[in-house]
């Protein structure tokens, strides 16, 4: 009897869920009474039920990560391209400090550090501004050479090893 609600529900495509449960109904009507048996069934039936929700978990599982991934993918992109452009940002800022530094003492400051701490006076800009953002020191030189002597050279190196610089890149 079992086996011809089972065919009766491919037969009429309903779903697997529906047709466990007709036949556990339909097992349930032949073992009333006999209390062994009906706990053996039950224990099978839900055997059954555990497998089929484990499988469910097994297939779920790397689409449930695929879309964690995504999702961190998308909500906390890679940011080394705003790093690189803050470094820009951030050595243009340097050069006016220094041209600043330059227009009150009559040169170009030697290191950045006369930047934060002038020979007297308050300082140009803040301590930490002349670490990249990677928190290491923007390299400096006053002659500027490829700036051809018009504003030292402020740089340093991006996320892609490239130079990040206060010239144009012509």
């Amino acid at each position: 009897m079992a086996i011809a609600a089972a065919l009766v529900a491919v037969v009429t495509k309903h779903r697997f869920n529906y047709a466990v449960g007709f036949i556990r109904r339909d097992v349930d009507r032949e073992l009333e009474g006999n209390p062994v048996e009906e706990l053996a069934a039950f224990r099978a039936w839900r055997r059954r039920q555990v497998i089929k929700w484990f499988l469910f978990t097994i297939v779920m599982s790397p689409f449930a990560i695929l879309a964690l991934l995504i999702a961190l993918l998308i909500f906390f992109p890679d940011d080394s391209d705003s790093k690189d452009n803050n470094a820009k940002s951030d050595a243009h800022t340097l050069t006016q400090a220094a041209k600043a530094f330059q227009l009150k003492y009559a040169r170009y400051p030697v290191k950045l550090d006369e930047l934060v701490k002038p020979p007297d006076g308050s300082p140009f800009v803040e301590p930490d501004s002349i670490l990249d953002p990677w928190q290491r020191p923007y390299q400096y030189d006053p002659a500027g050479p490829r700036n051809n002597g018009a504003q030292p050279d402020i740089w340093t190196v991006g996320h892609d090893g490239k130079l990040i610089g206060n010239w144009s890149n012509h």
